[in-house]
């Protein structure tokens, strides 16, 4: 058996390393190899089995001629292993019908069998083992994007699919007994490892690494995707099994069947629209329910269908002011999780209704401060992304002194409490640049401290990598350096010049020196964005740098075939130091920019940028890398097409922020 093993293992690392030159060679030995591995779906053993189903999945991407000359043996074979009931063999059967439903071109080429690959994955969500649950759940967001395809093979097996996702998204007892406490639980402090409630997609984006997937995640997901691609059919079946929930005495199953209804507001919006008047009025009510579940599942669904509420006026009923005023009151809930989804439903509305959130602004605000004494660490976190969401909907009506004076104290307090390398600091960094970005000059007082923090944690992050490169130690976080970064620029973006001061009265330009000779490109992606900016907005402090500063800009459109943010912020800066140091008497060794940044496989808004610096170069460039030396094409006809150009201006970008 160990010989047999080796073997076939030998056969296995062949297909996994040199699939591409397998199936290209005009011998065509996957004709021979690929019935061998078909063969082995019959051996005794199930390592070997396993280990046929991993060498035919690797060459899948590849679509054999054998394999799809073949395909009904192949699919004949991978059903013969499914009848197992194995919890290995169904992980490794999934892998490959997601990759046998990856592209359309092999999507059609095993159409005929998709209403059996839809039971198979039917069958699997059902399983006890949270692996294969887990995984076949991820099968139909993928299945979804074939649209007339997906419905025809799903529309048979409607009524156990969905019966399968709602069941799968009730809470099991693990995750109540992870959850722990779901009555009064905001006076608790946050344990790290403690339960996340997730509803639906999108909901919290920001805590998806903390919290992971789950079934319960993963079953919302496949819920709100699967249901797109149908006009009709789906609601039909979909509508009385959550009917029997939303009346079921088990508050999961009403949870679950809750959640259900957020999950179709995008895919089927047309066929439950008009029923939601009374839905909204119902959901208004469980807001209150005792279960606290119940109510921060109630609060997620109305977020979904904010739209609806905002624009919608029945017998005069204002329910975005009746949403507005339930979701304030929720933020003050005795449980977390309901101040959780509370927080990030108004976020949600802030950034949809903009200036319909205007007239509420201050109560809003008003509250959001008194959250400071009570919500936990995690909620905070939450709070500080509406906070943002607030500060972007008022834009410079935020300056306003009845708003800065609510919020801003509590904030720099909370800010002054955060140690330096916590994680904690991240989304509070976030928070200040919504707000700075919407006040403007008027940010100016409040600068100084925020300021002062960002070098001092460049300056510790400089340290530890200096300390690490020279003991071979892990690289710290390049989070500590990304975002004071990203902060620095925003100070310059808000308030301009007036951060020249500051400047002169620091060590920022010894701290600049040093972050640009050294490479990393995620940090670079920001560091050059921050030239670009004091380009523009503090020229005269950045120019003295500027034969050290130039040639690491070069350096940084080499990157851009892997890092094309990083190389389309180094060609930015680039740009605004021509313009800014046109007037230079002063000039540098003449250089020629790299030409493989004309490659034709950049992305379009790439080469918008490289058009558009590449003129301001011809225009303005003479005084500071030298006349006539940049070698730079003045059109490109890929280009040319995608560019609109008046008499005077040219189309220019500005830097992405991370």
């Amino acid at each position: 058996m160990r010989t047999f093993l080796r073997e076939h293992f030998s056969l296995y690392l062949t297909s996994e390393d040199h699939g591409n030159e397998l199936e290209k060679n005009t011998s065509r030995p996957l004709d021979f190899l690929l019935p061998k591995f078909l063969a082995l779906f019959n051996h005794k053993s199930k390592p070997v089995r396993l280990l046929a189903i991993d060498s035919i999945s690797r060459l899948i991407p590849l679509q054999p001629k054998c394999m799809v000359d073949n395909i009904n043996n192949f699919m004949a074979g991978f059903f013969y292993l499914s009848q197992f009931e194995d919890s290995d063999t169904n992980i490794k059967l999934i892998t490959v019908f997601m990759k046998l439903c990856d592209t359309r071109r092999s999507i059609e080429v095993v159409e005929h069998y998709l209403p059996q690959i839809v039971q198979f994955m039917i069958v699997c969500m059902s399983s006890t083992n949270k692996d294969v649950a887990l995984y076949s759940s991820e099968f139909w967001r993928l299945l979804s994007e074939y649209d007339q395809i997906a419905v025809d093979c799903v529309t048979p097996n409607l009524r156990p699919l969905i019966s399968t996702l709602l069941n799968n998204m009730k809470y099991g007892q693990e995750e109540l007994t992870e959850i722990g406490c779901i009555t009064e639980d905001a006076h608790i402090p946050d344990n790290i490892s403690s339960y996340n409630t997730v509803y639906g997609i999108g909901q919290d984006d920001d805590d998806e690494d903390n919290q992971g997937w789950n079934v319960r995640r993963c079953s919302s997901e496949a819920l709100d995707y699967i249901c797109r691609p149908f006009n009709k059919g789906f609601f039909e079946e979909f509508m009385p099994q959550v009917q029997a929930g939303l009346q079921s005495q088990d508050w999961a199953v009403l949870e679950a069947s809750l959640m259900g209804l957020g999950c179709i507001s995008i895919g089927q919006y047309h066929a439950i629209k008009p029923s939601l008047g009374s839905m909204i009025q119902y959901l208004f009510e469980l807001t209150a329910h005792d279960n606290p579940l119940i109510r921060s599942c109630s609060c997620w669904v109305l977020s979904r269908y904010n739209k609806w509420i905002l624009y919608h006026r029945d017998n005069n009923t204002n329910y975005f002011n009746k949403l507005v005023e339930i979701l304030l009151t929720r933020v003050k809930d005795k449980n977390k999780e309901v101040q959780k989804t509370a927080c990030i439903a108004l976020a949600d509305i802030c950034d949809e209704s903009l200036d319909h959130i205007k007239p509420y602004s201050e109560t809003i605000l008003i509250i959001f401060a008194e959250a400071f004494k009570y919500f936990q660490k995690k909620n905070l976190q939450l709070l500080m992304r509406s906070i943002g969401a607030v500060s972007r909907a008022l834009g410079s009506t935020f300056a306003d002194k009845k708003y800065v004076d609510v919020i801003v104290p509590p904030m720099l307090k909370c800010w002054d409490e955060v140690a330096d390398d916590s994680p904690d600091i991240f989304p509070i960094f976030d928070c200040f640049l919504n707000i700075a970005k919407a006040m403007g000059k008027q940010f100016a007082p409040y600068s100084a401290p925020i300021f002062q923090r960002c070098l001092k944690l460049i300056e510790n992050y400089l340290k530890e990598l200096d300390h690490a490169m020279r003991t071979n130690d892990e690289p710290p976080d390049n989070s500590f350096a990304i975002l004071p970064i990203d902060m620095l620029s925003g100070l310059l973006r808000s308030i301009g010049s007036d951060l020249g001061t500051l400047i002169d009265q620091s060590n920022f330009m010894t701290l600049l020196v040093e972050l640009m000779k050294n490479v990393d490109y995620y940090v670079d992606q920001s560091k050059f964005a921050l030239v670009g900016d004091m380009a523009r907005f503090v020229p005269d402090r950045l120019y003295p740098l500027v034969n050290d500063i130039f040639p690491i800009l070069l350096t940084g459109t080499n990157s851009m075939c892997q890092y094309i943010d990083t190389t389309h912020n180094a060609l930015w800066a680039i740009g605004e130091m021509a313009v800014a140091f046109s007037k230079e008497k002063k000039s540098t060794k003449p250089t020629r920019l790299p030409l493989t940044i004309f490659r034709r496989d950049i992305k379009e808004r790439l080469l918008y940028t490289v058009f558009s610096r590449s003129r301001r170069f011809n225009r303005n460039s003479s005084s500071i890398i030298g006349k006539d030396s940049l070698g730079l094409p003045s059109s490109s006809d890929r280009v040319t097409v995608s560019i609109k150009r008046d008499t005077q201006t040219i189309l220019y970008f500005t830097p992405k922020l991370r």
